[in-house]
């Protein structure tokens, strides 16, 4: 299974993320990387 995260709050839109638990890691790294 593929985890499909798709982070666009920088923007401000839409964001999807699949509920996962490396959906969770990948969100963090993100939160992080911003």
């Amino acid at each position: 299974m593929r985890v499909f995260v798709r982070s666009e709050d920088m923007h401000g839109r839409k964001r999807i993320e699949t509920q996962s638990r490396d959906a969770c890691k990948i969100r963090a790294r993100f939160s992080l990387n911003s």
